[in-house]
């Protein structure tokens, strides 16, 4: 890969076309100079905004930024623990669920430096931690055909109505770590703590699903095709769907699970450069760009949420967290569980 020779219009055509591929760790170089970094980071989202920002930040740092593609956070932590002491990606996009998790390996992730976590009273509340800072967040919300549905959904019960028999997709267990699960509990009167009722819930809830997905992409498919009229995902989910000319609503009912994507530093000789890239992610224009184009709430308080966001943004004492670090203890057993009692 010769891409550090290249510059301007060439550099980026070739960054564009390796966006698209597939990458595997055995594809990168062993080691890069610091005029180059590597980012792992889902394909939508790299092309959907990331990109552009790389391409601004090299016009402003001289520093090309790489996109490995990952189809989930979970591939690319597998990708990142077989590279072994010399790990070729430089910064790793995930969830906060998994970094939570993930990062505790002192031999493969850095804590960030003080350039990045000086920004934490610029942003909102859960988007820095020690080792990763969020580059936006997002609430679980209900994305519906308006074609398809005809009275709009207004509360996380409406869903096991029977008007949406055989219309639903859902995320299964490990997707979005555990939330339908979660938003389940609540909705039946149960908890984190009081997870039996969520299982009840999906139980009662399985004759309206037409699939419980692991991957974004299949469901956003299902959901153009007409095969589900309902989708329970991020609000981005329905701008690529009004990209494509079809009509759909959001609502985010109450309680209103929030999520992040957040940004994690590998520990390679580029670190530095790395953190430059995170800090750059954070700032006001980035988290701008991010908001309009990937239909994604900015972590910056001071930064305006898009137009199309506007009218979901969820009342903060609507809002919900949940503790990570329960989530990761349980979602093994969660997992196996739902995989005997609700998808068989």
């Amino acid at each position: 890969m010769m891409t550090r020779f290249l510059t301007g219009a060439t550099r980026r055509a070739v960054l564009g076309a390796l966006a698209a591929l597939p990458l595997v760790a055995s594809a990168l170089p062993a080691s890069a100079d610091t005029d180059e970094i590597y980012v792992q980071i889902w394909g939508t989202t790299w092309q959907s905004a990331l990109q552009d920002i790389a391409e601004r930040f090299e016009d402003a740092t001289g520093i090309a930024v790489v996109p490995v593609t990952q189809a989930s956070s979970s591939e690319g932590l597998v990708r990142l623990q077989s590279a072994g002491e010399d790990p070729e990606i430089d910064v790793w996009f995930t969830t906060s669920s998994l970094a939570a998790r993930a990062t505790q390996n002192d031999d493969l992730f850095l804590d960030l430096p003080e350039s990045v976590t000086e920004l934490a009273p610029d942003l909102v509340a859960g988007a820095i931690a020690p080792r990763y800072a969020a580059a936006y967040f997002y609430p679980m919300s209900v994305i519906y055909r308006t074609d398809m549905v005809d009275a709009p959904i207004t509360t996380w019960k409406d869903l096991w109505d029977a008007r949406f028999a055989n219309s639903l997709a859902v995320p299964d267990v490990t997707t979005y770590a555990g939330r339908s699960l979660l938003i389940s509990a609540i909705a039946n009167g149960g908890s984190i703590d009081d997870i039996d009722p969520g299982f009840e819930g999906l139980k009662a809830l399985s004759p309206n699903v037409v699939m419980f997905y692991s991957s974004d992409a299949t469901a956003r498919q299902a959901l153009a095709q007409g095969e589900v009229s309902t989708l329970v995902a991020t609000p981005a989910q329905a701008k690529r769907m009004r990209d494509q000319g079809i009509e759909v609503e959001v609502a985010t009912p109450a309680p209103t699970p929030m999520l992040f994507d957040v940004m994690t530093l590998v520990d390679t000789p580029r670190a530095d450069a790395a953190a430059k890239f995170i800090a750059y992610v954070l700032s006001p224009e980035s988290q701008k760009l991010i908001s309009e184009r990937l239909n994604q709430f900015p972590v910056r308080k001071d930064t305006p949420v898009a137009e199309a966001l506007q009218s979901i943004k969820p009342d903060p004492e609507n809002t919900i967290s949940f503790d990570e670090a329960k989530v990761n203890a349980n979602i093994g057993e969660w997992n196996e569980r739902f995989q005997r009692e609700v998808a068989q």
